[in-house]
């Protein structure tokens, strides 16, 4: 069965909760979408989801649609692929452009995001890139000044609770206001994690079961948040409230899940020198310096002595 947010995903721009999508809306009705578009916003606002849009309203079809995830292709070898590709034929589907929707672009090594450059100042008739980050200011100023510009917003509370109510509906789905409550509160403004959380406890048939499930898958995404920030290389302004997130978890369990994600970027190869930090930082137990050891670990990874 297709998880609930994938069977929800918005498929227009009027059904996309929380936000002002009225620029690409007029450029998408006179035929003049921009072919760079720099989309940013928090995890689960709807970057991803916008580029599905623009893929049906720009007529691509699937052969045509590239999605890349640059935080597990950094390096200029990932954007060269995509210059092989960048003058060739469309698919013979019957589809009138192509898109390449490139994931936590910032991610992107200064050598790729110059590569990249270069396409962008040069594209094909045609062919669209949709730049998704969380963090716009790691990009090259002179990427961020050849896109358009959508800013996305975390979702509000009652536009969560919206959400809920609407999938619940459709699906049959009860469950008690507390659970609601409660999904709504860890979501922290994300339509994706609210229908993660909802499929992983939907089923249970205890409130309190729902309850205590939603606090463990909890903790799980915001381990893996904690440790993208990371790789990301952020500064200590960006770590302090996912640290504060997590200060009633248990940091041993953070600090395994942190080590679980790592071990897995590393093991595709990718920002290698940073996740060889991390997993150095994050090697001993936290058992009895708790939630101030988790705190250490991040702050020897983000100002390595």
């Amino acid at each position: 069965m297709k998880e609930l947010y994938k069977k929800h995903r918005p498929k227009t721009f009027k059904n996309v909760l929380g936000q002002n999508l009225t620029a690409i809306q007029k450029h998408v009705e006179k035929g003049t979408v921009p072919q760079t578009i720099l989309l940013s916003g928090p995890s689960g606002c709807g970057k991803t989801t916008i580029g599905r849009i623009l893929k049906r309203k720009l007529h691509c079809n699937d052969g045509d649609f590239n999605e890349m995830n640059a935080a597990q292709e950094t390096g200029i070898d990932a954007i060269r692929k995509i210059d092989k590709r960048l003058y060739t034929s469309l698919s013979l589907t019957g589809g009138q452009s192509r898109i390449w929707l490139i994931d936590e672009c910032h991610m992107l090594s200064k050598p790729a995001q110059n590569s990249l450059l270069k396409m962008l100042e040069d594209t094909p008739a045609n062919t669209y890139f949709l730049l998704a980050t969380t963090d716009p200011q790691k990009l090259l100023k002179t990427i961020q000044n050849r896109a358009m510009k959508i800013t996305l917003k975390a979702l509000s509370d009652s536009t969560i609770l919206e959400l809920l109510e609407h999938v619940c509906s459709k699906e049959g789905i009860d469950i008690h206001t507390d659970v609601q409550s409660k999904i709504v509160e860890y979501a922290s403004g994300s339509a994706r994690q609210a229908l993660v959380y909802l499929d992983t406890v939907y089923q249970l048939d205890d409130t309190d079961k729902m309850l205590n499930a939603i606090v463990s898958v909890s903790m799980e995404a915001q381990a893996i948040e904690i440790a993208r920030a990371l790789i990301g290389k952020p500064t200590w302004k960006k770590m302090g409230p996912l640290l504060k997130n997590v200060k009633d978890e248990d940091p041993e369990g953070i600090r395994r899940l942190v080590l679980a994600y790592t071990s897995a970027i590393m093991r595709n190869g990718s920002m290698l020198p940073q996740c060889y930090l991390i997993l150095d930082a994050f090697s001993e137990s936290y058992f009895y310096t708790g939630h101030a050891g988790l705190c250490k670990s991040c702050y020897e990874v983000v100002s390595p002595i």
